[in-house]
């Protein structure tokens, strides 16, 4: 039985990663990740970097925007 996953992926452009998210139904989290990555590949030309079903938390998401300078302190 198919179940609905969240996948999040980061996107490289222009120099700068940026998060991105898609649902797709797939029998399983790795089945889900490995189609949202050709589905991109395919779409796109570019690779989907990271790619989880796991939601970044804030303080993740914080240190990555320290780390790329979206975020001065």
């Amino acid at each position: 039985m198919k179940k609905n996953y969240q996948v999040f992926y980061w996107i490289k452009r222009n120099n700068k990663k940026y998060l991105n998210h898609m649902f797709v139904n797939a029998n399983n989290a790795k089945s889900a990740i490995q189609y949202v990555r050709e589905l991109i590949k395919d779409k796109t030309g570019r690779t989907a970097f990271g790619a989880t079903t796991k939601a970044p938390t804030e303080q993740e998401l914080n240190a990555y925007r320290k780390a790329w300078g979206y975020i001065v302190d």
